[in-house]
């Protein structure tokens, strides 16, 4: 059974500041791809290492978002810190 988390009182970004683990990969042309396990179809991908923090920020918020918006539950992190 998936632990969820309560969304009456969160907002997206205290959503966002929750630690979702990620998968972080670097493609043969040196960019970069990360994906959330915890959170289906949440992705990203940079050309730089420094675009990273920016581009991973960006992909949870624009996922937490359409989620809520559709009233479904935001899984909670399955490796808490």
């Amino acid at each position: 059974m998936t632990s969820q988390v309560n969304e009456s009182s969160q907002t997206v970004e205290q959503y966002v500041a929750l630690r979702h683990p990620i998968h972080l990969y670097q493609l043969e042309d040196g960019s970069w791809f990360v994906k959330f396990p915890d959170l289906p179809g949440c992705m990203t991908d940079a050309d730089r290492w420094e675009d990273l923090p920016q581009r991973i920020h960006e992909a949870k918020s624009l996922w937490i978002e359409g989620v809520l918006e559709r009233g479904d539950e935001i899984p909670s992190p399955s490796n808490p810190y």
